[in-house]
């Protein structure tokens, strides 16, 4: 163990003893600070001096020995101990029979004081790194998902101390050292938005409007790269102050900002380029996927291509073809390297080398030896299932430099996260979703249908489908969500069960998605196996948003995952990061089986719960208020969206959340009958009427009377509904609910008191500001005017309508103004 003396930069703890475990790890003796190797040892001094308190020697067993059992395990331990006996940290630990503890002090102990009495300065002051700094190699899997938790945990914690000290400077005060903690605050995540407005905010205080704009390329470009979000708008808004003081803000190409190359980036200049392959009969659905596959490997940019997905979803199968293609075409072939089963701690060069043909040399590395071999041809090389293997990144760098003509494809469920990577998401194939009904009308099955027949001959049960089954061929498709290896390793079963039980099955069991094949890799045998090793290599936050996010139906609007993953924009990133979220457009999808995984453990963790919670908090204003506050425009939501307010709906109902139901009602209702979902409309109202029924609470009433002018009637009934929520309404005080229900009493009784009845209404809707309410009451009123002879009247609240309508951006609404306006206009 190497030594240093106090005076080397580190933080004195007190007189003669402590333990540092920020940044790289040390014991203080005496005078010097003894240095903590990365092992076990270290592991076991830091452990228990990070507890501050007794731990018992059955957890550091099961800690560092997970794959022992408890005998071998607690031997292993007692040997580790008595190693301190005589080593110059011998003094560190007290131990007895069942448990260890460290006997001196630690920073981490004196950080979380800091935290807690709020006082930031020193909190930042001991915050010297990451917890123990260089432990990450520990060759111990417990223990490098606690230290993963816990460090993050710190980070977080450290934050919260830089942020508080660097309060007054959103005021334009900017305290001391300010600069030195926005650039650490950065380093640690360069997309961390708070530290990048304070570092611009910095720039225009003294003047720099370059630097300002700088900043803000520099992150927006890094933003949209690797999440595909824009800034917020408090940031936006400074960056228009930039635009003000004279720095103009580009839209295209940055012309400042530009990360510099990396060191690493070799320019690649083929001979010629890659060619495109038009017919690929063997694989069905991915004609389009790999003529986008060689237009981007044609490119001279780009040389590492990574193809991300969750497993099942066919990287192999197109990595073979692209490998297969190539080898007719390239100078020098291809090499495909299947990394299933290569274990080791540097498996990937011998690997290729048996690819390659190499007969390795003892004198020299095999991956010398690679590069000796490689460095001059222009190839494809190819590695299949690289996410077991992300401890060699750095091999896959060194190769990219070293070979500067070959080119590399790599399939994994998690990106690389090196600087020449571009990333392509494999998708789905095609399926027909229980709302698309052209394949019905063509008789076509859609690509997926067409797999899963194929597997089901290849099974021995061929079928001539007639369209009723074809129809379940696509939901069973859907149900796997379009995976091609799930939907071969489902219709395997069609020699055992029948359609209509697979399709049940399905719903209901991962059996189905297992394989007894002999000659398939363990990887595409079992499904649930795959995404239960994924799910053990997150660490608990990770889980848990995971977890969370499948709880939501479809895809998912980003500030609504960032709010109920609860891990922020970072955690959105890792979950990326590792396939288990995908860019669609503006939203975040969640592959059907990932999705249904997560369920399973969000349901056995209770966190269902919490997703719901919060979703309801982030989209109840969002469903209440139909009209967007910055535009006055009727708002668009996204179908999505729309299926995420009716989970929450029936969440509400379920826990009696009477306030919210109300609060929801009007906005909910209204979408769906823009949407024209009518069977949805009538069974969310028709359920939340029965409950409120049932029930007793506070504001009940509210709800049940705006609920019951939607509800599905015969005219008769409409008229007792209307009447009803009108007493409803004007007991509890709820004038936009009475709004609504003179308005229902209008429609169902348009001969009584109809002058009486639309004033009221009107002045409701208006004194509450529900523009669209007043504009389908103008509509309505001013159709039944017309048709009952008044044309002028009626024409003129149909005019206001269309006005109105034209504002909110009412595209249904126009035209029904219109319509009206044109049947007024027509001659008899």
């Amino acid at each position: 163990m190497s030594r240093r003396r106090v005076g080397s930069g580190m933080p004195v703890l007190g007189p003669h003893h402590g333990i540092k475990l920020f940044g790289e790890p040390a014991v203080l003796v005496g005078d010097d600070w003894i240095l903590l190797k990365p092992g076990k040892l270290g592991a076991v001094v830091s452990y228990a001096a990070h507890r501050g308190s007794p731990v018992r020697r059955a957890e550091l067993a099961a800690l560092l020995w997970p794959e022992l059992d408890e005998r071998r395990a607690h031997a292993n331990l007692r040997q580790l101990l008595r190693s301190l006996v005589t080593g110059p940290i011998s003094g560190c630990l007290d131990r007895d029979r069942d448990t260890v503890r460290a006997s001196v002090a630690s920073d981490v102990r004196l950080f979380d004081r800091a935290v807690e009495e709020a006082r930031w300065a020193d909190a930042v002051a001991l915050y010297d790194g990451p917890l123990l700094d260089g432990f990450d190699t520990v060759q111990a899997g417990e223990f490098g998902s606690w230290l993963s938790s816990e460090r993050a945990a710190a980070e977080v914690r450290w934050r919260q101390a830089c942020l508080a000290l660097l309060e007054p400077a959103d005021a334009g005060a900017w305290p001391p050292n300010a600069a030195i903690l926005v650039e650490r605050l950065l380093r640690s995540d360069h997309l961390d938005e708070v530290a990048v407005r304070l570092a611009m905010k910095a720039a225009l205080a003294r003047g720099d409007t370059v630097a300002a704009r700088q900043q803000f390329e520099r992150f927006r470009a890094a933003l949209e790269s690797e999440l595909g979000l824009e800034p917020e708008a408090a940031t936006l808004e400074i960056a228009e102050r930039i635009t003000k003081l004279g720095g103009v803000i580009e839209t295209g190409e940055l012309e400042f900002g530009t990360p510099p190359p990396s060191r690493h980036t070799l320019a690649m200049k083929p001979e010629q380029g890659l060619p495109r392959f038009p017919g690929r009969q063997r694989v069905i659905g991915r004609s389009e996927v790999l003529g986008e596959l060689w237009a981007l490997l044609s490119r001279d940019d780009v040389r590492l291509l990574t193809l991300l997905a969750p497993g099942g979803m066919g990287k192999t199968t197109i990595a073979g073809l692209l490998s297969e293609e190539a080898e007719a075409v390239l100078p020098d072939g291809s090499f495909a390297v299947a990394l299933e089963g290569v274990e080791g701690p540097e498996a990937v060069a011998p690997a290729l080398a048996a690819a390659v043909g190499i007969t390795l040399s003892p004198r020299d590395t095999a991956f010398s030896q690679v590069v000796a071999t490689l460095a001059q041809r222009r190839a494809l090389v190819v590695l299949d299932g690289f996410e077991e293997h992300l401890d060699e990144v750095p091999v896959v760098d060194a190769l990219m430099r070293a070979c500067p003509r070959i080119k590399l494809v790599v399939t994994s469920r998690t990106r690389l996260r090196l600087s020449l990577e571009t990333v392509y998401e494999v998708g789905p194939i095609a399926t027909a979703t229980e709302r698309e009904e052209a394949w019905l009308e063509r008789s076509e099955p859609s690509d997926a249908a067409k797999l899963f027949l194929r597997a089901a001959a290849r099974s021995g049960s061929p079928m001539a489908p007639t369209l009723d089954e074809l129809a379940v061929v696509e939901r069973i498709c859907n149900a796997v969500g379009g995976s091609p290896l799930a939907i071969e390793l489902v219709a395997a079963w069609m020699d055992v069960l029948s359609l209509s039980e697979v399709e049940r099955q399905v719903q209901v069991s991962w059996e189905l998605l297992r394989s007894e094949e002999v000659d398939r890799p363990p990887r595409q045998g079992d499904l649930q196996a795959t995404l239960e090793r994924t799910w053990r290599q997150l660490d608990p936050e990770d889980q848990a948003a995971w977890a969370r996010l499948a709880v939501l139906p479809g895809s998912v609007d980003r500030s609504l995952a960032a709010a109920v993953a609860g891990s922020g924009w970072r955690g959105l990133r890792r979950l990326v990061d590792r396939s288990l979220l995908r860019h669609g457009g503006e939203r975040l999808e969640m592959h059907a089986l990932v999705a249904r995984y997560g369920q399973e453990r969000a349901a056995e963790e209770g966190w269902h719960e919490e997703a719901w919670e919060t979703a309801l908090l982030t989209l109840r204003e969002r469903i209440a208020l139909e009209v967007e506050p910055r535009t006055g425009e009727l708002r668009r939501l996204h179908e999505h969206d729309l299926d995420q307010a009716l989970g929450i709906w029936r969440w509400a109902l379920v826990r009696r959340r009477w306030s919210d139901v109300a609060d929801m009602a009007f906005g909910l209702c209204r979408a769906l009958e823009r949407a024209a979902r009518t069977r949805d409309l009538e069974e969310a109202v028709t359920n939340a009427i029965a409950s409120l029924h049932r029930a007793r609470g506070r504001n009940r009433e509210s709800a049940l009377a705006r609920l019951l002018p939607f509800a599905r009637a015969t005219p008769a009934e409409a008229l007792a509904n209307a009447q009803s929520a009108l007493v409803l309404a004007e007991e509890c005080g709820d004038e936009h609910a009475a709004a609504c229900a003179t308005a229902a009493l209008l429609r169902a009784e348009p001969e009584r008191e109809p002058a009486a009845r639309f004033a009221h209404a009107r002045a409701a809707f208006e004194s509450v500001g529900d523009s669209v309410g007043l504009a389908t009451l103008l509509l309505d009123h001013g159709d039944t005017l017309v048709k009952i002879g008044r044309a002028e009247p009626g024409g003129e609240l149909l005019r206001e309508a269309l006005t109105l309508c034209e504002r909110l951006a009412d595209e249904l609404g126009q035209a029904r103004a219109r319509e009206a306006l044109a049947e007024k206009n027509s001659p008899a």
